[in-house]
């Protein structure tokens, strides 16, 4: 089934920046990890059961630096989850991306992978080095 629409999809992602070669290898990558679709049920009802629950994780217990990345055209996770995870997580930083949906992962790879970079240079600790 998914020989129908591959090339379509592909084509799709990668008219967000045409000269960029990466877009297509991100699609069809992406691709792959959907079909065939019934792998993913068993994990998608659990998610929707997860998120129904989401005010009571214990979201306060996170001590760590967060990073929360949405999307503002996210027709499947709804910025209230991300806004109520940032009030919940002590010090986390929530980015609004204006314009990217919940494809942004592969159609924003740069400006994630900018902000990502960023991120984890302004929380570099030493003594979190690796020795060895």
């Amino acid at each position: 089934m998914i020989y129908l629409i591959r090339g379509k999809a592909i084509a799709d992602v990668q008219a967000n920046d045409p000269g960029d070669p990466v877009l297509g290898q991100l699609a069809a990558i992406s691709l792959e990890t959907l079909v065939p679709f019934g792998r993913r049920v068993e994990g998608l009802e659990n998610d929707r059961v997860q998120f129904a629950h989401m005010s009571g994780w214990p979201l306060t217990d996170i001590h760590c630096p967060t990073l929360i990345l949405h999307g503002t055209l996210d027709k499947d996770i709804p910025m209230a989850d991300a806004e109520f995870a940032h009030q919940q997580i002590a010090g986390s930083e929530l980015i609004r991306l204006e314009g990217a949906d919940h494809g942004m992962v592969a159609t924003r790879y740069k400006d994630l992978n900018a902000l990502i970079k960023t991120f984890i240079t302004c929380h570099h600790r030493p003594e979190d080095q690796d020795p060895g």
